[in-house]
């Protein structure tokens, strides 16, 4: 994999904090820094799935989640 440096500002305690963390965890500032996002990207990504399920679930008039089970399970079946 291809990193690229870029130069990123932080508070002084946020930078503390981050330091701290990745010391007891052993990782290098720029892991820690990578991974945490990583982890928004992919929260971000299910947050807008959530989203368009509900606004499914709404457009469909579904009320409970055995009804939205019953969707899921009938098109898998179908697949």
């Amino acid at each position: 994999m291809k990193y690229i440096n870029v130069n990123i500002a932080f508070p002084e305690d946020i930078l503390s904090e981050i330091d701290k963390q990745s010391k007891s965890e052993g990782r290098t500032r720029s892991e820690l820094i990578r991974e945490s996002a990583r982890v928004y990207l992919v929260t971000e990504r299910w947050k807008k799935i959530r989203e368009l399920g509900e606004r499914k679930k709404y457009e469909m008039n579904l009320s409970n989640e055995e009804q939205i089970e019953d969707l899921v399970d009938e098109y898998r079946n179908k697949k």
